[in-house]
């Protein structure tokens, strides 16, 4: 299954799709870059993932729309990388369950 995001209607929407699944965002990742004057038009996200062997794999790709140098670009994807989602999903994750 794939999981991509796109611009929606308004200024600040965004479309995420997950499968046949469809949810609307309020807040665009380009804030950022806007906030600095960068020319960064969109900023699409695909995820791929499934089992690797005894692994659980995820697979993104980041593509920035807009006239920026590779400096920008690595600074975006850094900034995607300290995310809390991130960081969760590439951090050791502990899980207990309690049943009542």
């Amino acid at each position: 299954m794939e999981v991509t995001t796109h611009r929606g209607e308004g200024p600040l929407q965004q479309v995420i799709e997950i499968g046949k699944h469809r949810l609307l965002t309020d807040l665009a990742p380009e804030l950022y870059a806007r906030r600095k004057g960068w020319p960064l038009d969109q900023v699409k996200v695909a995820i791929r993932h499934g089992q690797e062997g005894d692994a659980y794999a995820l697979h993104r790709t980041l593509e920035f729309v807009g006239a920026l140098d590779a400096t920008q670009k690595a600074r975006l994807s850094d900034i995607a990388n300290h995310c809390p989602v991130h960081k969760t999903l590439s951090g050791t994750i502990d899980i207990t369950t309690q049943t009542i």
